[in-house]
């Protein structure tokens, strides 16, 4: 789960809120020119290899709320479609998140310079483009939400997804185009730099725009990526604590039990090697009783594990309740613990002097 593929380059991706708060730039040319100015300044920070505007960057997306039409087809409310991940950014974004438009275009041009989101064409994930269309042909189709305008597919981006993350966010994206001079937005770049290093200069270049914008704190992608999975994790990591805890009182309980055994059959093993049995034979004794036992727990613990697998099945990834290689391993795992733990108790009933047991007794 921590290596799978999120479908967005992480590394190095962070994004910093900005907010033009100079109520004197009424007209969008003017923010327009700011805006540019600043990506330009932003750019040429050094360590700074990409950067661009948006709304959030990646795992994050924009909750966007309202029941949505697709031209020509049906959508009623049991497909879940009244609420989405909307994501909205320039349209370099996909390049700098390192998405890739696996079928058609990013989006065009600015052909207005304003602040509005572009509602004329749109990008969808590759798993909305599975549902609705199945056999192809989702480029060119044309979707609304609620009485909005239509908006034209013209591209589909891979999906993004975080295992382990709450929110699951690659069920239905979309992606649409940022207004040319936006009053609040993200700048979202890419550096191979810590943040740290490059916040004075990333800072100064902001600034050097305008002293009147408002200036956020810092988002790493690859935070936003570990906060998702902290909960996760956490709940997987404390199973595995009790599941290496309880392994280790199997050990030590199973140790004290063929011990105890080997002390309440002294006599009984002294009468054997008083017979003629031969010290392998003994110690093969005190392990083929810790073997049974262990087998026979292996047995009802695998019934069991199963059983009990299938209440975890929301915490799995990619590994089945009933997994086969999994159910093996940790069998073979567990017989191997037994035969260390047995080992201690048949060394030294091999040792066991047939006079002194039969004395004792």
């Amino acid at each position: 789960m921590q290596r799978a593929d999120v479908g967005f380059q992480s590394r190095g991706l962070s994004g910093i809120p900005v907010v033009l708060t100079d109520k004197s730039l009424v007209d969008s040319a003017s923010r327009h020119a700011i805006i540019e100015d600043m990506l330009e300044r932003v750019r040429a920070v050094p360590g700074i290899r990409q950067a661009t505007l948006t709304k959030k960057i990646p795992p994050d997306f924009v909750t966007g709320v309202g029941q949505l039409e697709i031209d020509g087809r049906s959508v009623g409310a049991s497909d879940s479609l009244s609420v989405s991940n909307l994501m909205i950014g320039r349209p370099d974004f996909f390049p700098v998140m390192g998405i890739h438009i696996v079928q058609g275009r990013a989006f065009a041009s600015y052909d207005v310079l304003n602040d509005q989101i572009g509602m004329n064409e749109v990008v969808v994930n590759e798993e909305f483009a599975r549902r609705f269309w199945p056999d192809g042909g989702a480029i060119g189709a044309r979707l609304r939400r609620g009485d909005g305008a239509w908006s034209t597919i013209v591209g589909i981006a891979n999906n993004i997804n975080v295992p382990g993350a709450r929110r699951r966010s690659n069920a239905v994206q979309f992606y649409q185009a940022m207004g040319a001079s936006p009053l609040r937005a993200v700048v979202a770049l890419r550096s191979d730099l810590p943040i740290a290093q490059i916040l004075p200069g990333l800072t100064a270049a902001i600034h050097a725009s305008s002293s009147k914008i408002k200036i956020g704190t810092v988002v790493l992608a690859d935070d936003s990526i570990a906060a998702g999975r902290a909960t996760r994790a956490f709940t997987l990591r404390l199973i595995g604590a009790f599941a290496a805890l309880a392994l280790v009182l199997a050990a030590f309980g199973l140790h004290a039990t063929i011990a105890y055994s080997v002390g309440q059959r002294t006599r009984e093993i002294g009468i054997r090697v008083a017979l003629g049995a031969q010290g392998r034979e003994v110690m093969g004794l005190v392990l083929g009783q810790g073997i049974t036992l262990s087998v026979a727990g292996v047995a009802i613990g695998a019934v069991g594990g199963v059983l009990s697998a299938r209440t975890m099945r929301a915490l799995l990834y990619h590994v089945a309740p009933a997994d086969p290689i999994t159910l093996v391993s940790v069998s073979a795992m567990l017989i191997g613990v037994a035969i260390v733990a047995s080992y201690a108790p048949a060394r030294r009933a091999m040792n066991v002097d047939p006079v002194e047991a039969l004395r004792s007794e």
